[in-house]
């Protein structure tokens, strides 16, 4: 085994990322030197596959394989993903962005086949990437969990909105109402799988969630666990913040700490889903460019949190509620 190969199996939680950050931050240096439209597509191109790529490279490497169904053929999978992929941008796009030039377009719809490749390596590939991934392609736990990370953050934003009127505080931010029609409601469905596809669901979370997660719940509480893939989660985000296009004030910085601790219950609670944290995370990007967010907001996500991390029993010690890699339920270590 080459010395590389060696080290990421040694280590593969630094080694995921050091090669999350490296080709991420590589790719989004251009865009804080200059605002191009080269820049700007190397820099989608990074948001797209980063977490997802290194993800990838260090399952290959570093996961045990494990008896899984029959792979089909890549190349199938590949092509399949890309089609739903493309198509899903192209709309989103057409709905959104009208005006973008046809040149741009097609480049994006060719930078497709970077989340093409992870949904098609689910199913497909190396043993080792298709065990890392395996709730992608076959969720696992009761479909409730699935659906209380759906609408659970627009549940907590319609809450805080009016717990912010009966307050009298002002609303931080005035979104586009997109309730008006069911064109508005379809451009909502449309914007929201652009997103669990493009912007905060399978781009992030099958590098956060999929593998950085489940490596620190075998040695660390859920609690701890999840303080740390919210930190390095964050300093991922830097450049973005430094180029000025992503904000990192308290809201974000708070609202995604609490965020993160209703990741790990669902993930737990699901048996190891990676569809929760996904659906969960577009759902609160997407929830944001339609619902005021409000002081109130901080107060509601903090009460959520604070209400699964006592429910979970977060911080108990690992061998007391860990989720074993692999594996379909959280097993539960009752010796002591």
């Amino acid at each position: 085994m080459k010395p590389v190969a060696v080290w990421i199996s040694r280590y593969p939680l630094i080694a995921f990322y050091v090669i999350c950050y490296a080709i991420t931050w590589m790719l989004w240096v251009p865009v804080m030197a200059e605002r191009s439209e080269v820049a700007e597509l190397l820099a989608a191109a990074a948001v797209f596959g980063g977490p997802g790529i290194a993800c990838l490279l260090v399952a290959r490497v570093a996961a045990q394989p494990a008896h899984t169904s029959r792979p089909v053929p890549f190349r199938l999978a590949l092509f399949g993903a890309w089609i739903v992929c493309a198509a899903i941008f192209v709309v989103n796009q057409a709905l959104t962005r009208p005006d973008i030039p046809v040149p741009a377009l097609v480049l994006f719809v060719l930078i497709a086949v970077i989340p093409a490749i992870l949904l098609a390596a689910a199913t497909s590939g190396a043993p080792g990437v298709r065990h890392t991934l395996s709730s992608l392609a076959r969720p696992r736990g009761h479909w409730g969990w699935y659906l209380l990370a759906l609408l659970l953050p627009v549940a907590m934003r319609l809450v805080s909105v009016r717990l912010a009127h009966l307050l009298g505080w002002r609303m931080l931010t005035d979104p586009a109402p997109a309730w008006a029609s069911l064109r508005q409601w379809a451009t909502v469905v449309v914007i929201f799988l652009y997103t669990l596809i493009y912007s905060g669901g399978l781009n992030e979370e099958i590098g956060w969630t999929g593998l950085a997660l489940p490596r620190f719940l075998d040695r660390a509480t859920p609690l701890f666990a999840t303080v740390l893939v919210w930190a390095f989660w964050m300093l991922w985000h830097v450049p973005l913040h430094l180029a000025g296009y992503f904000e990192l004030n308290q809201h974000v910085l708070i609202g995604s700490f609490f965020g993160r601790f209703l990741m790990t219950w669902l993930y737990i609670r699901s048996g190891g889903g990676i569809w929760t944290a996904m659906l969960l995370h577009a759902s609160v990007n997407v929830t944001s460019q339609f619902v005021p967010v409000t002081n109130a907001s901080l107060m509601v996500d903090g009460a959520v949190a604070i209400a699964v991390l006592i429910a979970g029993r977060m911080w108990r010690h690992p061998g007391e509620c860990r989720m074993a890699q692999g594996t379909r339920r959280c097993t539960r270590d009752r010796a002591n």
